[in-house]
Protein backbone atom coordinates (compact mmCIF):
# COMPACT_ATOMS: atom_id res chain seq x y z
CA UNK A 1 0.00 0.00 0.00
CA UNK A 2 1.31 3.39 -0.70
CA UNK A 3 2.40 5.94 1.97
CA UNK A 4 0.18 9.39 2.74
CA UNK A 5 2.65 10.91 0.71
CA UNK A 6 2.72 9.12 -2.29
CA UNK A 7 -1.11 9.88 -2.18
CA UNK A 8 -0.89 13.54 -1.76
CA UNK A 9 1.72 13.32 -4.33
CA UNK A 10 -0.54 12.09 -6.48
CA UNK A 11 -3.44 13.88 -5.83
CA UNK A 12 -1.33 16.85 -6.61
CA UNK A 13 -0.70 15.67 -9.56
CA UNK A 14 -4.23 14.65 -10.54
CA UNK A 15 -5.41 18.08 -9.54
CA UNK A 16 -2.95 19.88 -12.00
CA UNK A 17 -3.50 16.78 -14.83
CA UNK A 18 -7.46 18.19 -14.61
CA UNK A 19 -6.89 22.12 -14.63
CA UNK A 20 -4.71 21.53 -17.60
CA UNK A 21 -7.40 19.51 -19.31
CA UNK A 22 -9.99 22.07 -18.53
CA UNK A 23 -7.59 24.91 -20.19
CA UNK A 24 -7.31 22.27 -23.03
CA UNK A 25 -11.20 22.08 -23.24
CA UNK A 26 -12.21 25.71 -23.08
CA UNK A 27 -9.26 26.42 -26.12
CA UNK A 28 -11.10 24.03 -28.27
CA UNK A 29 -14.63 25.30 -27.40
CA UNK A 30 -13.35 28.57 -28.23
CA UNK A 31 -12.01 27.56 -31.27
CA UNK A 32 -14.76 25.33 -32.48
CA UNK A 33 -16.87 28.51 -32.10
CA UNK A 34 -14.94 30.64 -34.14
CA UNK A 35 -14.72 28.02 -36.49
CA UNK A 36 -18.62 28.08 -36.92
CA UNK A 37 -18.74 31.87 -37.18
CA UNK A 38 -16.12 31.27 -39.97
CA UNK A 39 -18.16 29.02 -41.86
CA UNK A 40 -21.22 30.94 -41.47
CA UNK A 41 -19.45 33.71 -42.62
CA UNK A 42 -18.66 31.55 -45.96
CA UNK A 43 -21.58 30.34 -46.45
CA UNK A 44 -23.20 33.65 -46.33
CA UNK A 45 -21.06 34.75 -48.49
CA UNK A 46 -21.14 32.15 -50.91
CA UNK A 47 -25.21 31.86 -50.90
CA UNK A 48 -24.64 35.72 -52.04
CA UNK A 49 -22.95 35.72 -54.34
CA UNK A 50 -25.00 32.29 -55.81
CA UNK A 51 -28.51 32.23 -55.38
CA UNK A 52 -28.75 35.61 -53.44
CA UNK A 53 -27.64 37.63 -56.71
CA UNK A 54 -30.35 36.21 -59.40
CA UNK A 55 -32.19 38.77 -61.89
CA UNK A 56 -35.23 38.22 -60.99
CA UNK A 57 -37.55 38.19 -64.56
CA UNK A 58 -41.59 39.04 -63.67
CA UNK A 59 -42.77 41.94 -66.57
CA UNK A 60 -39.98 40.79 -68.95
CA UNK A 61 -40.74 41.57 -72.60
CA UNK A 62 -39.05 39.36 -75.35
CA UNK A 63 -38.91 40.62 -78.51
CA UNK A 64 -37.12 40.73 -81.85
CA UNK A 65 -35.39 43.26 -82.76
CA UNK A 66 -37.05 45.83 -85.97
CA UNK A 67 -34.10 45.82 -87.95
CA UNK A 68 -32.27 42.64 -87.16
CA UNK A 69 -34.78 39.83 -87.10
CA UNK A 70 -32.36 37.02 -85.85
CA UNK A 71 -31.98 39.15 -82.68
CA UNK A 72 -34.22 39.53 -79.50
CA UNK A 73 -34.55 42.18 -77.23
CA UNK A 74 -36.02 42.01 -73.87
CA UNK A 75 -36.97 45.28 -72.21
CA UNK A 76 -38.18 45.93 -68.29
CA UNK A 77 -35.96 43.97 -66.51
CA UNK A 78 -36.73 43.90 -62.84
CA UNK A 79 -34.24 44.85 -60.20
CA UNK A 80 -31.90 42.38 -59.10
CA UNK A 81 -32.61 39.46 -56.24
CA UNK A 82 -29.96 41.11 -53.63
CA UNK A 83 -31.70 41.80 -50.53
Amino acid sequence: MRSSAELQALLVRLEADQRSAGKRNRLLAVAFAEGLVLLRVVLAALHRTTIGSYAELAHVIVRQHPASQGRLVADLVAETGVR
